[in-house]
C-alpha cells in the first residue's frame, strides 16, 4: 500500500521535477524582461492527470483475485487443516 502511495507521490510531482530542471537550464531572460509566470494550474492538472491514468491502468490490468468460495482453516480429528478457495463452478 505504502508502495502504491509513493509510486502515485512520485507521479504527481514528476511535472513540477521536469518544469525545475527547464527552468534550471532554460536560457535566462533579459534584465528588462518581465517576471516570468509559473504554470502552476497547469503543473497540478497535469500532475492529477497522471495520477488518474496510472488509476484507469491499475483497474484494467490488476486481475479479479481467486474465484470460489473461501473455506477458513480449521481443526479436524486434532490436525489443523489449512483454509483455501473452492472452485465455485462445482454448483
Amino acid at each position: 500500500m505504502i508502495r502504491r502511495a509513493l509510486f502515485d507521490l512520485v507521479l504527481f510531482l514528476a511535472p513540477f521535477v521536469l518544469y525545475a530542471l527547464y527552468l534550471r537550464f532554460a536560457p535566462k531572460p533579459d534584465a528588462n524582461a518581465t517576471a516570468r509566470t509559473h504554470p502552476w494550474t497547469l503543473l497540478i492538472a497535469s500532475g492529477l492527470a497522471l495520477v488518474v491514468l496510472s488509476f484507469v491502468w491499475l483497474g484494467l490490468t490488476e486481475g479479479q483475485g481467486e474465484q470460489g468460495n473461501y473455506v477458513p482453516s480449521r481443526v479436524e480429528n486434532g490436525q489443523v487443516t489449512a483454509g483455501h478457495i473452492e472452485d465455485g463452478s462445482n454448483k
